[in-house]
């Protein structure tokens, strides 16, 4: 997607050249010239290139990178990032996207819950106040090897809600990765590319060069209420997506 619209309370001929470039790089990238994997010319050249200046061109990099087209290594320079294998993934149904998103027929291995406090962090991302908020840690697994990682916050006021007795495993489980998505109104999903983190480690996830497809997915009530949000960390190289708009 190409960005048109300058952020207000900004120079207007500044917010246009960054932009400007933002979209003439996304187009290189677009277009195969620069294919995924592929190293960018140096800022030095590219800003020769697009004849605008080293600032407006890291200006324009560090959105490429925030949109997930680039990865800037220090040092190292920026490259395309990698793409992740299309399949039929149908992406567009609300159900546990982790299932449509793995190569592999995988299987919830383990759950682990805890209940805290929420910090500002889990107020912020929750978009409420409540009392307290459960973590949920979730393993899956294709032949007893582990093949995705979730975890989850869930809010108080949704177990009120749906009368779920938490204390039981079994009952938890199918919660999370079935039941959720048929009392869900909407849902949004947000797709990264990340390096692997200490809590992945944790869990044990392999990869053969530690990136990640990470899926942020939040889950609706139909007020508007935040149910659930999960973030699911699936090696790169184990990622199939498919998403379908009409």
């Amino acid at each position: 997607m190409f960005i048109t619209n300058p952020k207000k309370g900004q120079n207007d001929s500044k917010v246009l050249r960054y932009i400007k470039a933002y979209n003439e790089i996304l187009h290189m990238i677009q277009s195969g010239l620069y294919p995924e994997n592929s190293k960018l010319p140096s800022e030095t050249d590219l800003s020769q290139m697009l004849g605008i200046s080293r600032m407006t061109l890291r200006q324009a990099l560090l959105l490429l990178q925030e949109d997930g087209f680039i990865v800037m290594r220090h040092g190292s320079g920026s490259y395309v990032s990698k793409t992740p294998n299309v399949n039929h993934a149908g992406l567009e149904k609300k159900t546990n996207p982790v299932y449509k998103c793995s190569q592999y027929e995988i299987e919830l291995a383990t759950i682990s819950y805890r209940i805290d406090v929420p910090n500002d962090y889990v107020i912020n991302t929750l978009g409420k106040i409540v009392p307290w908020v459960m973590g949920v840690d979730r393993l899956y697994e294709h032949e007893k090897r582990a093949r995705a990682y979730g975890f989850t916050m869930i809010p108080y006021d949704t177990f009120e809600a749906y009368s779920i007795n938490y204390a039981e495993e079994a009952q938890l489980a199918a919660f999370v990765d079935e039941q959720i998505y048929e009392y869900a109104h909407s849902t949004k999903l947000e797709i990264k590319f990340v390096k692997g983190n200490d809590l992945i480690k944790t869990h044990k996830m392999p990869s053969q060069n530690n990136w990640f497809v990470l899926i942020l997915e939040v889950i609706y009530d139909k007020t508007g209420n935040i149910l659930m949000h999960n973030k699911f960390f699936v090696p790169e190289e184990d990622a199939q997506l498919t998403i379908c708009t009409y």
